[in-house]
């Protein structure tokens, strides 16, 4: 299978292009609000991946039909001509054009319905790869809510008055929600 990057280009299909690999963020977000912005930047590269996969099936059904209609049209052709043979009338120059224009139509259509599943394969993993690191982060911003859906906060006692701290739970990779970023708590 070819990699995402290095898919090649689906002749007359602009909109189906090669794309790059996305694995987890480049730095893990901090806060909720970090988490929200995360997410939905992940949101938006699975919605990404999913129209590729859809654009993919579209442009195979398309490309299907247009074989189809080429087809049709050949066979129409051939029956003209055979007809005009029979009848002993001259057959059109332009004839033997249109069926050799509707050959290569055919041609064309086939070259890039060989290319579609290849695309569609690798695009299709990579939405499943971009659904799930979007799912983890989704679990990991739960993780940092309170029960009435606030962010968690600090509670570190190590303040000037010794209250509780009021800021946000700091989420760290490999460790996950702790004290906020102020040190010492």
């Amino acid at each position: 299978m070819v990699s995402l990057p290095n898919l090649p280009a689906i002749p007359g299909w602009p909109s189906l292009t090669p794309g790059d690999y996305v694995g987890e963020p480049p730095s893990f977000p901090g806060s909720i609000s970090d988490f929200d912005a995360t997410i939905l930047h992940y949101e938006t590269l699975v919605e990404d991946a999913r129209y590729q996969v859809i654009r993919n099936e579209d442009a195979e059904k398309l490309e299907k039909k247009h074989i189809r209609e080429e087809t049709r049209y050949i066979a129409r052709q051939n029956k003209l001509i055979a007809e005009r043979t029979r009848k002993g009338l001259t057959i059109p120059d332009e004839i033997y054009g249109n069926i050799e224009r509707s050959q290569e139509a055919i041609a064309e259509a086939n070259e890039v319905l060989q290319a579609l599943p290849e695309h569609r394969t690798a695009w299709a993993a990579e939405r499943d790869r971009r659904q799930k690191w979007l799912s983890y982060l989704r679990k990991e911003r739960a993780k940092g809510l309170a029960k009435d859906g606030t962010a968690r906060k600090c509670g570190s006692r190590k303040t000037a008055d010794g209250s509780p701290c009021q800021n946000e739970k700091h989420y760290r990779k490999g460790s996950g929600w702790g004290p906020c970023t102020i040190p010492g708590h």
